[in-house]
């Protein structure tokens, strides 16, 4: 009886606080209104009106919060759970994820959903190829051709553009282009989406001139997004124009900052335009002020992250590596990429140590997910010179690693660094297996039989074969005379390292030209010339089993011959 008594007390006071939410809804007093309808459901947590009342009353509020909107959008995938999917409710979640720009977590809940609206699946085409998800998008247009057939007119021009971006040039796709064209004259909804994806084309195929274009006929209609100007800025850049492209991003940031932006890629790439053309002040500035809406998303804090690498802010990026490692909620999945920042920005204090530790640390949670993360940090490991880091990384990702050609290179790039004869030989195999076809496979595989003292007769004789001396540059001589050096052809070994100029060559190869004038030295007697190159010689820079070889070439001109026995 009690039961049944605390049951109707909680259904009253639920109805009560319904009806406070919606007179307070009447006098538009929205977050008093947000308020009542709280508190009802912590009571009732099951009723899909109290859900529906929500969502309803949040989109009239001007601005909310970071944490409401993830409470509401927690509400959105609550109501739709409740009501399998109903597709009344599903309108309802869509205009509240559209108007706060939730257009991932929208994506993710359509592609749920068995059965959709016309409306419906219409939005999840245009997500899907706005995303450039084109495989999910031709998936999903043929799953839901039939709603799509009457609901969905500017489809024509979804797909005209899809075919030109998956051309290789932009010269064979002016049929596409010309059709998009020819619809983007008007003031309706099919113009301004053929705008909208000639815009696309032109960015993906880095054309200044189209872009420019119809970026002003966009303007004039009013379509322009902060995201198309980042792109104007960036090809502006990449045509050698920075003084138009800092002006235009200048003089839009005051338009900029009154603009919110609900989408944390977009953020990111105005951030890395800003960037691009020389104002990171501005890029920093954006991040900092979209900080409270997207801090708890990974995402944001690696474009944080990588933007103080791309300055040069090395301690700076150092002290968020700590905050990152202590964040508990939200970002927890950023541990390995905290480690990773520390890594590179100690790299480049030249802390060799420091950084150390911190790529061991990040080795340790390894192996993670996302490939293009795995490949970009094996880049960053590299570029600090911590190369037996980086190929432990990798080699720890190799099952996992779909692109077995960019594996292979990396692998390559890798083992070379860190002086390891077995894996740099294995990566060199793969990749012939994989790719003989690939620009300077010649170069690699006679780079590789030097390195690991292989037999260099056949790999010198295919090298010498497919290139001509005179296209030659000064670390392919190298390689040449290193390997008649290693067949014991002192004469054109000697002939080779005479047409190298060595103030072109870097560290690495400065210290295997000397090797090699070492090992010619002493070869041909002259022990005294090859002591005083041995001590310029910077053997830190040597493959391991070049500096194998160098040591017993210096034992044999530093230990004296045997006295003869007195008779």
């Amino acid at each position: 009886e009690l039961k049944v008594k605390s049951s109707l007390y909680k259904i009253r006071e639920v109805k009560q606080l319904k009806a406070r939410a919606v007179a307070a809804m009447d006098q538009q007093n929205w977050s008093e209104a947000a308020y009542q309808l709280r508190v009802a459901l912590l009571k009732n947590s099951i009723d899909p009106t109290l859900y529906r009342m929500v969502l309803t009353n949040s989109m009239s509020m001007e601005s909310l919060d970071p944490s409401d909107i993830r409470d509401l959008t927690k509400r959105s995938e609550k109501l739709l759970a409740i009501t399998s999917n109903n597709l009344s409710d599903l309108d309802l979640v869509i205009s509240f994820m559209n108007r706060q720009g939730l257009h991932e977590q929208l994506t993710d809940i359509l592609l749920a959903c068995e059965k959709l609206a016309p409306n419906q699946a219409k939005r999840l085409v245009e997500l899907l190829f706005e995303s450039g998800s084109y495989g999910s998008f031709n998936q999903v247009k043929e799953q839901h051709a039939a709603q799509l057939q009457g609901a969905f007119p500017e489809l024509k021009a979804y797909e005209s553009a899809l075919t030109v971006l998956n051309q290789a040039i932009f010269e064979t796709s002016l049929e596409g282009v010309r059709f998009l064209n020819s619809m983007a004259d008007g003031n309706d909804e099919l113009s301004a989406i053929s705008r909208k994806l000639l815009l696309q084309i032109y960015r993906h195929f880095e054309l200044l001139d189209g872009y420019a274009s119809v970026f002003r006929e966009v303007k004039k209609n009013q379509e322009d997004q902060p995201v198309q100007h980042a792109a104007y800025w960036e090809l502006l850049m990449a045509a050698k124009q920075p003084k138009k492209a800092i002006f235009e991003a200048a003089q839009y940031w005051p338009l900029l900052v009154n603009r919110p932006i609900s989408r944390l890629n977009e953020v990111l790439q105005i951030a890395h335009a800003y960037q691009q053309v020389g104002i990171p002040k501005k890029s920093f500035e954006l991040l900092d002020q979209t900080q409270s809406r997207f801090e708890d998303e990974a995402a944001y804090w690696v474009g944080y992250g990588d933007l103080l690498l791309e300055t040069e802010h090395w301690l700076q990026a150092t002290a968020l590596a700590v905050k990152l490692r202590s964040q508990k909620a939200g970002v927890k999945l950023l541990k390995p990429y905290a480690y990773y920042l520390e890594g590179i920005s100690q790299g480049k204090l030249n802390r060799r140590p420091s950084a150390s530790n911190a790529f061991s640390e990040l080795i340790k949670l390894s192996p993670l997910k996302d490939e293009t993360n795995v490949l970009n940090m094996v880049n960053g490991m590299l570029s600090v010179g911590l190369g037996a880091e980086a190929l432990e990384f990798l080699q720890l990702h190799d099952a996992s690693l779909q692109d077995r050609v960019s594996y292979s290179l990396l692998l390559y790039r890798s083992a070379k660094a860190a002086g390891n004869s077995a894996a740099l030989s294995e990566a060199d195999q793969a990749l012939f297996e994989l790719r003989s076809d690939m620009p300077d496979t010649d170069v690699r595989r006679l780079e590789t039989a030097i390195l690991v003292l292989d037999d260099t007769v056949k790999a010198l004789e295919s090298f010498l074969a497919s290139r001509s001396e005179a296209v030659m540059d000064d670390t392919h001589r190298l390689l040449v005379a290193c390997a008649y050096m290693l067949q014991e052809n002192d004469q054109k070994a000697a002939q080779w390292l005479k047409t190298i100029d060595k103030n072109k060559l870097g560290n690495r190869e400065s210290a295997i030209y000397a090797f090699v004038n070492v090992e010619w030295l002493v070869r041909n007697g002259r022990s005294e010339e090859a002591r005083k190159q041995l001590v310029l010689l910077s053997r830190q820079d040597l493959f391991p089993t070049q500096a194998f070889r160098l040591e017993a070439l210096e034992l044999q001109i530093t230990t004296p011959a045997p006295l003869l026995f007195d008779q």
